[in-house]
């Protein structure tokens, strides 16, 4: 039952659309096009918790990884800078 749970948690956050702009942010800061610090301000209009940031964050990453596989080493940097800052 959690298998399944998780896989239905990462469905339902693919089809996000918050999610995905939160994704598209980061190829963004990625790409140069934006500053890191826009990803933080985007967590806070949000109002997600830390722990929501953590996982919003993490997920977006591996839809990064799927979607530019040549920013994701870049991003996932990014991304570890921003999680040890919450």
């Amino acid at each position: 039952m959690g298998f399944l749970s998780h896989l239905f948690g990462t469905t339902k956050l693919n089809a996000d659309p918050v999610q995905q702009k939160l994704a598209a942010i980061i190829i963004e800061v990625a790409e140069g096009r934006r500053r890191p610090t826009d990803i933080v301000l985007f967590f806070q209009e949000q109002g997600w918790s830390r722990s929501d940031q953590g996982n919003r964050l993490t997920h977006a990453l591996s839809m990064v990884r799927v979607a530019r596989a040549d920013l994701y080493p870049t991003a996932k940097e990014i991304g570890r800078q921003i999680y040890v800052s919450l």
